[in-house]
Formats: C-alpha cells, structure tokens, sequence
C-alpha cells in the first residue's frame, strides 16, 4: 500500500490519502488550526471511524509507525 502515510506539508499526517488526513484550511495558510479533517475510508480494510464528517482537533501526537 503506496497510501499508507504521508506528511506533506501542506496539511498534517495523512494515513491512507483520506482514511485519516488532517489539515488546515487551505494550501498556503499559516494557520496552525487542523480544522479541515477528514476520515473517509479509501485504502484501509476497516473504518477509522463512523462518519466521514469534517472534525475539528485541537491537537495531534503520532506515537509509533511500524513498516512491514
């Protein structure tokens, strides 16, 4: 799975395109308000979560990766 994670930096992690992505408003914004997320499942075999609603956060923290 190519999509698996991303971090471009344009928008905040990015775990399979849109399964999980997190973002702020627009590509050139200097805002540090993720209000722009998205939960859509796409590459991964089971839902994140239930709705595929934008959410707001306040704040991230990735603990681990593991690559197989």
């Amino acid at each position: 799975m190519n999509n698996t994670f991303s971090y471009p930096n344009w928008c905040g992690p990015s775990f399979g395109s849109s399964d999980l992505k997190l973002s702020v408003p627009g590509l050139y914004s200097t805002s540090t308000s993720y209000n722009f997320n998205i939960c859509k499942q796409e590459y991964y075999e089971k839902k994140i979560r239930d709705t595929e609603d934008e959410f707001n956060i306040e704040e991230y923290e990735v603990f681990q990766l593991i690559r197989n």
